[in-house]
């Protein structure tokens, strides 16, 4: 994603009732669009969970129920629309993935989620909850999952301050990873085959690496229209 890139969300925040529809719109500024995906973090600070992307001519995720996504690609813009139940109040985020073969996410938030295809028997787990090291050390972050999908995904995300989770990486155990540009000389993950773990490990750690990280799981599903 280029710097120039952009992406942008409105209403900033929105109040509605139970059952009642309501549309989160997102604008985006690239020469470079694949995708426009969806996230949900709970008010209380959880990990984010991914729900849907759409291209313009298919879907990804969790979109047939109460996420709605659409593109307009002509526009530059997209949107999800959400019937909510009571425990959909919760940030959303919004990213847009490019089409280039190194992918990064840019991330917009509103304040107003989940119900994915991921099955009721899949789990993640992250049991390192805080870590003090060095500047100039190296630290491995643990991560770990269940899942019958033996093609699911695992991601990294790093949450800095006051600001937006960011996507890093995607692993998975046939080969076909992905790391973002900025984060490609001092973290790696790999994902096990014998073993359903993926640790982030950072080498040579900086003051900029303070920060929340989270690994999540995603199912592979997709229909295309």
């Amino acid at each position: 994603v280029q710097s120039a890139d952009e992406v942008t969300q409105s209403p900033a925040s929105k109040e509605v009732t139970e059952g009642q529809s309501v549309i989160i719109d997102c604008s985006y500024k690239t020469s470079n669009f694949y995708a426009m995906q969806w996230y949900k973090q709970p008010i209380n600070g959880g990990s984010p969970k991914y729900i849907n992307k759409a291209t313009g001519s298919s879907k990804h995720g969790d979109y047939s129920g109460k996420y709605q996504p659409e593109v307009v690609t002509s526009e530059k813009r997209g949107t999800l629309r959400i019937t909510p139940t009571a425990d959909d109040s919760a940030i959303y985020y919004c990213a847009i993935e490019a089409t280039t073969v190194t992918r990064e996410t840019l991330h917009s938030s509103k304040n107003l989620q989940q119900k994915s295809k991921i099955r009721a028997e899949d789990t993640v787990t992250q049991s390192t909850e805080g870590v003090f090291v060095h500047e100039g050390g190296s630290v491995t972050l643990s991560c770990n999952y269940t899942t019958s999908d033996t093609t699911a995904e695992l991601f990294w995300y790093i949450q800095r301050q006051s600001d937006s989770p960011k996507y890093m990486m995607r692993e998975n155990t046939y080969g076909k990873g992905h790391t973002a540009p900025e984060f490609k000389r001092r973290f790696t993950a790999v994902a096990s085959k014998t073993k359903t773990e993926v640790p982030l490990t950072i080498e040579d750690v900086q003051l900029c690496d303070s920060a929340v990280y989270y690994c999540a799981l995603k199912p592979t599903v997709t229909v295309t229209l």
